[in-house]
């Protein structure tokens, strides 16, 4: 389901030595730099909102299922993604775990939330350069079986890593829909959330590529 979003391409730190290649990084805001660059930035930031919308989603969705926004304000202040998704399948499980259909689409759905939160993780938290400045090839270093090297994002993949924490946000926004039912959302959104998550449940993802 996620091969095309993993698929990287590594240059070995030998190399870039080999061939004087500079690794540009912390480049100022200005017309010589950022303009080339912008739309890798882009993409970074939009993860971030991304994330950022469905952490908030999973506190609308725990209050809803608790109704106790003290306590969950309380358990959630200050937690990150990773770290709400691991207390949210407490509540969902504790709340659902009779539903045979509702917890298939959380199961369905949690590795969805958890690669999203991953390639925010990369996105936000690793020191970015550019391999001869170019924009083509900004990259991260890291050391893997004993080796150094660069592991080259491109901003084609950052952009479809942006698009699909998109569709892990509009999953997370449906599982609310059948969750909560008629008190928020038209029987029409609930129907179609239903589907959403059944497809995903059968291993197909939304379609979130551009067109």
């Amino acid at each position: 389901m996620f091969a095309a979003l993993d698929k990287t391409t590594v240059v070995a730190a030998k190399d870039i030595e080999a061939k004087n290649l500079a690794l540009i990084t912390n480049m100022p805001i200005d017309d010589t730099f950022f303009d080339r660059h912008s739309a890798f930035f882009a993409s970074i930031g939009y993860i971030a909102l991304q994330i950022a919308q469905i952490e908030d989603e999973i506190r609308q969705s725990m209050i809803a299922m608790t109704d106790d926004v003290g306590a969950v304000d309380d358990q959630t202040k200050g937690k990150n993604l990773g770290a709400l998704l691991s207390l949210y399948e407490i509540v969902f499980l504790a709340k659902f775990s009779g539903d045979e259909n509702l917890t298939r689409c959380f199961r369905a759905l949690k590795p969805v939330v958890a690669k999203a939160n991953k390639y925010r993780n990369v996105a936000v938290h690793q020191n970015w350069m550019f391999i001869d400045a170019d924009p083509e090839r900004p990259c991260f270093f890291e050391t893997k079986n004993k080796e150094e090297q660069y592991v080259v994002v491109t901003p084609a993949l950052m952009r479809e890593r942006a698009m699909f924490t998109h569709a892990a946000f509009q999953y997370m926004n449906d599982l609310r829909a059948v969750t909560e039912g008629p008190d928020g959302w038209s029987p029409d959104a609930v129907k179609e959330a239903q589907k959403n998550l059944e497809e995903l449940a059968q291993g197909k993802l939304r379609k979130f590529q551009s067109r």
